[in-house]
């Protein structure tokens, strides 16, 4: 029997959290710490970005992929995302944690991907969106149809004091259609 192949044949790969290359904090949601590369807990390859969240509020990780991606209507882009003290987010109803996209750090919209009430266990999460989709978050002006900044947000209700508990790792975008 021959040994399986996988690949990802509909997705291109933004960046896959190696390194803090083209990573900063999005615009005015900067609670907690700058990202920083992790090489202790990732999904993928060796490492992922991620943050100390020592303060209560928004704070997130913004990848500038160099330009705007042609995400066509048909596709979503995803992200791994993971939080290491789920009790410390809000609820999902209060944005949580939100996944990102704009043309600029201080220009994006943001989605409500899960809270404390829908994350009780933690984990990493392969969580796709469609920006197509109204936002439920929208900061600066953004500009219709540029996808050149991805991440994710974390809104905390209580900080955490040890640690780096806000990561992402490996964004990709395409049309995400499971294929067995």
């Amino acid at each position: 029997m021959p040994a399986p192949s996988y690949s990802i044949p509909e997705l291109t790969t933004l960046n896959t959290g190696e390194s803090t290359t083209g990573w900063a904090e999005p615009g005015t949601w900067t609670a907690g710490g700058l990202p920083v590369a992790e090489t202790d807990y990732f999904i993928q390859g060796t490492g992922c970005i991620d943050k100390a969240f020592n303060a209560t509020g928004l704070g997130g990780l913004m990848y500038d992929s160099g330009a705007d991606q042609a995400l066509t209507a048909s596709e979503v882009f995803l992200a791994w995302l993971y939080f290491e003290a789920p009790n410390a987010l809000d609820s999902y109803a209060n944005g949580g944690a939100r996944l990102m996209v704009g043309s600029a750090n201080t220009a994006f919209n943001a989605w409500a991907v899960f809270g404390a009430n829908t994350y009780a266990y933690g984990g990493w999460r392969c969580i796709p969106v469609d920006p197509a989709i109204t936002a439920e978050y929208t900061v600066g002006t953004p500009t219709a149809g540029n996808h050149r900044f991805f991440g994710v947000a974390y809104n905390l209700i209580n900080a955490v004091a040890k640690g780096n508990p806000a990561a992402i790792d490996c964004i990709r975008y395409g049309r995400g259609t499971l294929q067995v």
